[in-house]
């Protein structure tokens, strides 16, 4: 969001919003700005502050890491790109939260990433590819809380290895699967 510009014959008018392009080498910041101009800001020369609206904090999970907490961009785009693929949201937790991950991830093949179980542990489905764990709104998706953020890092915290056993899916955090192999025993 644009305070104010400096020096220039033509300023954009003051609280336009616009998106950052780049950061080039000298620091400018180049931005598409929502009236449909485009121009680089100087540090220093024009003040502007980030619309912290425009940024969630999200648990991100990829297939065969540790789960993390991220900033992104809280836009089709963003969420898309994070995905790999067009988006879906899904609900399977009573708080306020969605995953969000690739609506194809199984049809292309994704690798599977993680398991969600119902009240019994047991697996009733698998995301394929990365996926988010989002906060909502009452009409958006939005930063998770401190609270959630630590909640579902822990919940989804270690990739999982699948394998079948009496034609049966299980799934085994890395973690475990690791120490197993480190330590040769037999099951």
């Amino acid at each position: 969001v644009l305070d104010y510009m400096g020096d220039d014959p033509r300023p954009i008018e003051p609280g336009t919003k616009g998106t950052v392009r780049i950061v080039d080498d000298m620091g400018t910041v180049h931005c598409d700005f929502d009236n449909g101009r485009r121009l680089g800001l100087v540090p220093g020369e024009d003040s502007f502050h980030l619309d912290k609206e425009q940024y969630i904090k999200v648990v991100l999970c990829e297939p065969g890491k540790k789960a993390r907490v991220t900033t992104i961009m809280n836009n089709l785009e963003s969420l898309q790109k994070m995905v790999g693929g067009y988006i879906e949201a899904v609900y399977p937790f009573e708080d306020p939260v969605a995953i969000v991950c690739d609506e194809e991830g199984k049809l292309n093949q994704a690798e599977l990433n993680r398991s969600l179980r119902d009240e019994n542990g047991k697996i009733y489905d698998i995301i394929s590819g990365p996926f988010m764990v989002v906060g909502l709104s009452d009409d958006d998706f939005a930063s998770l809380s401190k609270e959630l953020q630590e909640k579902y890092s822990k919940v989804f915290e270690y990739p999982e290895e699948f394998f079948r056993i009496d034609n049966k899916l299980q799934a085994v955090p890395v973690s475990v699967t690791e120490y197993i192999r480190n330590h040769k025993h037999r099951f």
